[in-house]
C-alpha cells in the first residue's frame, strides 16, 4: 500500500516544501509560529484588576497651599503663617517650619 501512495506523496505540496526547504527549517518555522501565536491565546482573559467603584462615596476637600502663599502680603508673612499652620495642619506637620 505505501508503494502505491508514494507517487502521489511526491507530487504533493508538502513534499515539495520539505524537499525545497528541509525538515529542520519547517520545524523551526512551525515553532516560531506557535511561539508567536501562543501569547495571543493566553493573554485573552478577563481583567481581574477592574473593580466596580461606582457605589463608593468619597468626599475630597482640596486645600491649595500655593494659592494661599502667593496671595500673602510680604510684610505680614510671619503673622499669617500661624493661621496657615492651623488651617493646613497635615502639611506643616511634615515640613521643617
Amino acid at each position: 500500500m505505501p508503494c502505491l501512495l508514494l507517487p502521489y506523496y511526491r507530487k504533493s505540496v508538502y513534499f515539495r516544501l520539505l524537499k525545497k526547504v528541509g525538515i529542520m527549517r519547517i520545524r523551526f518555522i512551525t515553532f516560531i509560529i506557535l511561539l508567536l501565536i501562543s501569547p495571543l491565546m493566553i493573554s485573552c482573559k478577563k481583567n481581574h484588576y477592574k473593580i466596580n467603584t461606582s457605589s463608593i462615596k468619597v468626599q475630597i476637600e482640596i486645600k491649595r497651599l500655593e494659592k494661599d502663599l502667593f496671595t500673602l502680603n510680604p510684610d505680614e508673612i510671619t503673622t499669617t503663617i500661624a493661621s496657615l499652620k492651623q488651617s493646613i495642619t497635615d502639611f506643616f506637620s511634615y515640613s521643617a517650619m
